[in-house]
C-alpha cells in the first residue's frame, strides 16, 4: 500500500485523523495525526440495520420535539473547562476544528443534532430541550 501523505510503499498502513480528515499513511508519518480505532466488522450485523434505521427516526421524531437550549454557548464553555480542555483538545474528541468550537460558544454557530449529541456525550450535559407544543400550553 502507499501512504497517502509521503508516497512511499509499505506494508504497515495506519489510519489516522489530520485536520478532521482521515488519511492511510506509513509509520513516519502517523506522528501527524491522530491514531483512528476503527470498529470490528461483524458479518452479523447487516441483519441489524433496520432498527439502525427504527433509531434514527426516534431520533428525529424526538429532534422535531426539542430544541436547543439558549444559553448552549456557555454551557458548552463551562463544561469544557470544568473538564480542563482546551477548545482545540475538545475539537479533537469529537472530531472537529477548534473554530467549530470557537464558533459554538460564542454562539456564532448553532450545531447540527449530530454536533449536539457529541457534545452531550464528551461534556456530560443536556443542550436540547423540549419544545412547547400547543398540547403543552394547553394543559398548561
Amino acid at each position: 500500500m502507499i501512504c497517502e501523505i509521503c508516497g512511499k510503499e509499505t506494508n504497515d498502513i495506519r489510519k489516522v485523523n489530520i485536520e478532521g480528515t482521515i488519511l492511510s499513511v506509513c509509520p513516519t508519518c502517523a506522528r501527524f495525526g491522530t491514531t483512528v480505532i476503527e470498529p470490528k466488522k461483524d458479518p452479523g450485523k447487516g441483519l441489524q440495520k433496520s432498527k439502525a434505521k427504527k433509531s434514527d427516526e426516534d431520533i428525529l421524531e424526538k429532534a422535531s420535539k426539542t430544541k436547543l437550549v439558549d444559553e448552549y454557548g456557555e454551557l458548552v464553555r463551562k463544561a469544557r473547562e470544568k473538564m480542563n480542555m482546551t477548545q482545540e483538545q475538545l475539537g479533537q474528541k469529537i472530531n472537529e476544528k477548534k473554530s467549530v468550537i470557537a464558533n459554538i460558544e460564542s454562539k456564532s454557530l448553532q450545531p447540527d443534532l449530530k454536533l449536539i449529541k457529541k457534545l452531550e456525550l464528551i461534556l456530560s450535559i443536556k443542550l436540547l430541550e423540549e419544545e412547547e407544543t400547543n398540547e403543552t400550553k394547553t394543559l398548561n
